[in-house]
């Protein structure tokens, strides 16, 4: 009887949807950041236009 193996396994399937999971976390962040800063630039440049 092997049961060591498959456990092995689902602790490293477990890992790496860990990091997929954070990966993507980080990703979205970058992203909401971004988001933000190309709105500050567009409310920003709409009032010199309106100065």
């Amino acid at each position: 009887m092997h049961k060591g193996r498959p456990m092995k396994r689902s602790k490293n399937v477990h890992k790496k949807k860990a990091l997929e999971k954070a990966i993507s976390k980080i990703e979205q962040s970058f992203e909401k950041v971004a988001k933000f800063e190309n709105k500050k630039q567009r409310t920003q440049s709409a009032k010199q236009l309106h100065d």
